[in-house]
């Protein structure tokens, strides 16, 4: 065998573990669009915005450098947002009345304000660099959509708000 194809064949193994490792760093986090969909949410768009979270929490970790840096204070603060609408909606269907469940987009808002304060927080600083801070963003929309997109672009729009708002400070540390 010749040097080449060596060297080919260890990067194709290198790479290929590193896929192997992000896959399964993401499938930890399988459970929460589970427990979304086991709460009472739409299967479809759950599933959806689901997969598209796993999706960019594994290509972040296999990308690492930046990407990684920012995925995991992202995944945190989407937790949140992802977790306060379904659990809302697990308490209601035990004795709430209908017009409580008008309410869940407000649940998208307060658990997006929560997510997004979490970024302030936890994300790396837009002057370190754009990149991780917008990845964080980015993940943190994602997850919250799992549970938010269920309610419709309201709950999705109360979602970015509550994200945006409470991830102000963190923006305007950067212009400090």
């Amino acid at each position: 065998m010749a040097g080449p194809d060596r060297v080919e064949l260890a990067r194709r193994a290198y790479e290929g573990g590193r896929l192997a490792s992000a896959g399964g760093r993401a499938l930890l986090l399988a459970p929460l669009p589970a427990l979304a969909l086991g709460c009472g949410c739409q299967p479809r768009t759950t599933l959806v915005a689901g997969a598209l979270f796993l999706a960019a929490a594994a290509f972040c970790f296999w990308r690492g450098g930046d990407y990684r840096r920012g995925a995991v204070p992202g995944i945190a603060a989407g937790i949140v947002p992802l977790l306060a609408p379904s659990v809302c909606q697990a308490a209601c269907t035990h004795g709430c009345r209908p017009e409580m469940m008008a309410l869940m987009p407000l649940a998208c808002g307060a658990g997006g304000l929560a997510g997004g304060l979490l970024l302030a927080f936890l994300a790396p600083r837009p002057t370190e660099g754009v990149r991780p801070f917008m990845v964080a963003c980015v993940l943190a929309m994602l997850g919250g959509a799992v549970g938010c997109l269920a309610y419709g672009a309201a709950g999705l729009a109360i979602l970015v708000a509550g994200l945006s708002i409470g991830a102000l400070p963190r923006l305007a540390a950067r212009r400090a």
